[in-house]
């Protein structure tokens, strides 16, 4: 379920199970590997690992562990030692991305607690928003941003955005705005054209367009088109892969 992660000749990959390894590009040598039961009786959600590796500036990022409990480490690439380890909040299937929020780079994530943004050097918490995962309902899309707001969407719990911003040198969080007409359970949502993309699990399943600065939805598609779908961005166009197979190409919110 994991994405792999490549950089400066090396790859890196998280199993289903919670074993994270890195890799030689060149010929498949295996390098090192950690197996997080280690500090975790169980290393990964109820469905397994579906949160992907990421790597930013000679630092490998990887959050493992349960649904109960969980952290986000920050790993040396070429030994796989930690560098640091922040433990405060428990494993989800959303996946990390690396951002620049008013001038300040940072790991942004949505784990098993809320939205979170997080200092790259030393694992500091520098701001939070709470979108809690409670009893089925998971958090599993990976957040899509607009500008300084960030679009997150959980199972049965419809769509917020939240506005992420520094006064006097204070993080703020801001919820902007909240409804329920379309969640997302799997499928994560993409920004093509000033527009948030998506597939709702309401109605057996359905597309959706929405406005990310007013949370207006634009249009939505025919209901029980499918359980799942993973998009893509092409320059005029949004491709859609659903869990059947098909793949239907989406045009913008005419």
């Amino acid at each position: 379920k994991s994405t792999p992660a490549y950089a400066d000749g090396r790859v890196f990959s998280l199993s289903i199970t919670g074993l994270l390894t890195g890799w030689s590009a060149d010929d498949g040598k295996l390098l090192w590997k950690r197996d997080f039961r280690e500090p975790f009786e169980v290393a990964h959600p109820y469905w397994g690992t579906a949160t992907s590796p990421i790597v930013e500036d000679g630092r490998l990022f990887a959050h493992t562990g349960s649904c109960e409990e969980g952290a986000l480490f920050c790993i040396d690439p070429e030994t796989g030692k930690d560098i640091w380890v922040r433990d405060e909040d428990a494993n989800c299937y959303s996946s990390p991305r690396i951002e620049t929020i008013d001038g300040v780079r940072q790991l942004v994530e949505l784990n098993h607690d809320g939205l979170c943004g997080i200092d790259l050097e030393s694992g500091r918490l520098l701001w939070k928003h709470n979108f809690p995962h409670r009893g089925n309902n998971q958090n599993t899309p990976t957040p899509v941003r607009h500008g300084d707001t960030f679009v997150v969407t959980g199972e049965n719990r419809g769509v917020i955005a939240v506005q992420i911003h520094r006064v006097d040198g204070k993080w703020q969080v801001e919820e902007l705005w909240q409804h329920r007409e379309v969640s997302s359970d799997m499928s994560s949502p993409i920004l093509h054209d000033g527009l948030v993309y998506g597939f709702s699990h309401f109605k057996t399943g359905q597309f959706f367009c929405l406005n990310p600065e007013s949370g207006d939805v634009i249009w939505k598609g025919a209901p029980r088109t499918g359980e799942n779908a993973q998009f893509l961005s092409q320059p005029g166009h949004v491709l859609a892969l659903t869990d059947d197979g098909l793949c239907r190409i989406l045009r913008g919110k005419g």
